[in-house]
């Protein structure tokens, strides 16, 4: 036999309040969703949303629950990986929890279906807050705002990194036409400096600061370290000449970031 006890946290008066600040939150924020855009333009801008309003920080209060997020901002993976979920299902779409490993230390993030396919999407490792404070390991030097090398993913990709808890059965996620790379014209399948270019000519209009793009082996990024960083050839590919660029690049995931 298995004998449960419950032990709450907040009596019910608190509950109904933070229940209603959470419901007030998250309308909110889905009622500046862009209008007539397909699920990857929806989920894009949630994953942005929470990582753009949320602080990773270890000693948040309520950081296991999604009032951590919505009313506090400040939050760790169970928090943002909740959050995901919530409106996610509030806006029509399938998002679940999943919980594992990643370097032997407890984590989470969603398994999510966007236009039809399923994905996964850690929300915690795209925030530069929690790649500066804990997880200085997977990033070096700056780190770019929002990362989004963990943004609709492959059970392949995730996998180099993750360890999934395997309580049921978790489908395989093999579909890559949504990942955020692929679907911004960021992704390199050969060493083009043309394309490079058009990247590069995008965030100066754009005035981000800073550029990110991944490549599709081991081989195209080598190439490209070699071609930009190397050889310096990424000066041909900046309007201000004479300039310093900082950059950091992450083999496992095959991408590289430039700040202007």
């Amino acid at each position: 036999k298995i004998i449960f006890q419950a032990s709450y946290t907040m009596e019910k008066e608190e509950i109904t309040e933070k229940q209603k600040a959470i419901e007030k939150k998250a309308d909110e924020i889905l009622a500046g969703m862009p209008e007539n855009t397909d699920d990857y333009g929806k989920i894009k801008y949630i994953y942005e949303y929470i990582i753009k309003n949320t602080e990773y920080n270890v000693a948040a209060e309520n950081n296991q629950n999604i009032c951590s997020v919505f009313i506090e901002k400040r939050s760790v993976c169970q928090g943002y990986a909740k959050a995901l979920q919530y409106l996610m299902q509030k806006a029509g779409m399938v998002s679940t929890l999943v919980t594992g490993y990643t370097q032997q230390d407890g984590h989470a993030w969603n398994l999510v279906r966007v236009n039809g396919a399923y994905y996964y999407v850690d929300t915690t490792w795209g925030d530069a807050s929690y790649a500066l404070e804990d997880g200085e390991n997977l990033y070096m030097g700056k780190v770019p705002p929002i990362n989004y090398d963990y943004f609709l993913v492959t059970t392949k990709e995730l996998c180099v990194t993750h360890e999934p808890d395997y309580l049921i059965r978790l489908p395989e996620c093999k579909e890559e036409k949504d990942n955020y790379y692929i679907r911004e014209g960021l992704y390199l399948t050969e060493y083009d400096e043309d394309v490079l270019k058009l990247i590069f000519e995008q965030a100066h209009i754009q005035e981000t600061g800073y550029v990110m793009f991944k490549c599709s082996d081991e081989q195209v990024f080598d190439e490209v370290k070699q071609q930009l960083i190397e050889q310096q050839g990424v000066f041909r590919l900046m309007k201000s000449q004479g300039s310093t660029i900082a950059f950091t690049d992450n083999r496992v995931q095959r991408t590289f970031s430039f700040w202007l």
